[in-house]
């Protein structure tokens, strides 16, 4: 896993939950990363975009769980969470929820493939057709399998997908594909050949099917929501400029990024819910504020929650993308 990756994307998400407690440091820690990045992804977009049909929801997400609420007698933190999926908090809690839904399902497919599948790039006039088109075809390939597969009283054909889109800072090319797992090597096989007859045109080096690993899973979770890219113009990391993330959450507001196909996952447990919606009706014994990197408790002790101090790597990514947005404003005056 590459440094960009470990900035947002860590194996502790996956115990993350939308109930915490105040005794659980680390994960409180790892919560105060993502409200820092989250909040610094947010405000950039506002500041930038002025008629996005989004301006509201990225609000939600600058306040997303700003001030946390401590239940003194159980330890208990809550808060108010925006529910975006660009949202870094959010994505933690979602992932969390897709973990405990389906990895032990899949750990039980002994032969599991993980699989890409990609089609050419389009600009972004052509995003949302093509990411609708995209999802028909695998939605009918995924149908033909399953059908074919029940009247000759084979296998049936299980997996989960992820449906991804990518920028080329460079060619100025949305890139919509998709990430899945399937149970065997047959599966992939036959998904692949299904593909590759629906787009002739596409790259076959672009696709990948190789045999899945512990981390498999983990991956195909992460693929839910990406800001960052590799500007391979100057070698830097950085956010995608605040108008392509636009043009990317915009076209995929409102779809089925993650999807199980073929099986069931376990039933959720609604007991976290229940706790979590009991402690929000008592009365708040203890805040804790968001101030810059961290929940300070501006009423009682004015102490920070967690320690949270960001990385280098991570600060870098900020500089590097504070300097390209610079360098677009720049470069719009010089235009107009």
């Amino acid at each position: 896993m590459s440094t960009k990756d470990n900035i947002i994307t860590d194996d502790e998400k996956l115990i993350f939950d939308k109930k915490t407690e105040i005794n659980q440091k680390s994960v409180l820690k790892k919560k105060a990363r993502a409200k820092h990045f989250a909040e610094y992804t947010a405000l950039r977009q506002l500041r930038v975009l002025k008629h996005s049909q989004l301006e509201e929801k990225y609000n939600d997400t600058y306040k997303c769980a700003s001030v946390l609420t401590e239940n003194k007698d159980t330890g208990t933190i809550t808060t108010n969470y925006c529910n975006n999926r660009w949202c870094p908090v959010c994505n933690r809690i979602k992932t969390a929820k897709a973990y405990k839904k389906y990895k032990s399902i899949v750990d039980t497919w002994n032969d599991a493939y993980f699989v890409t599948l990609t089609a050419p790039t389009c600009k972004v006039d052509e995003l949302n057709e093509k990411i609708d088109e995209r999802l028909k075809v695998f939605s009918r390939i995924v149908n033909t399998i399953k059908t074919r597969r029940r009247r000759s009283g084979t296998d049936h054909f299980a997996g989960l997908r992820a449906l991804e889109v990518t920028y080329n800072f460079k060619k100025d090319w949305y890139h919509p594909h998709f990430h899945i797992i399937v149970r065997s090597k047959k599966d992939a096989d036959e998904l692949y050949e299904r593909w590759m007859t629906a787009y002739p045109d596409a790259n076959y080096k672009a696709q990948d099917v190789r045999k899945a690993n512990e981390g498999s899973f983990a991956e195909l979770l992460k693929y839910v929501t990406k800001m960052l890219g590799k500007d391979t113009r100057n070698n830097e990391t950085k956010l995608y400029p605040p108008k392509i993330l636009d043009n990317i959450y915009v076209a995929m507001y409102g779809r089925r990024t993650f999807q199980n196909f073929g099986f069931k996952g376990n039933p959720e447990d609604k007991k976290g819910n229940k706790a979590e919606a009991e402690a929000e009706t008592n009365p708040s014994e203890r805040l804790w504020r968001w101030k810059t990197t961290d929940w300070v408790d501006e009423h009682e002790t004015g102490e920070c929650l967690t320690g949270y101090e960001p990385s280098e790597a991570l600060l870098q990514i900020f500089r590097n993308t504070d300097r390209a947005d610079r360098a677009d404003r720049a470069d719009n005056k010089k235009i107009e």
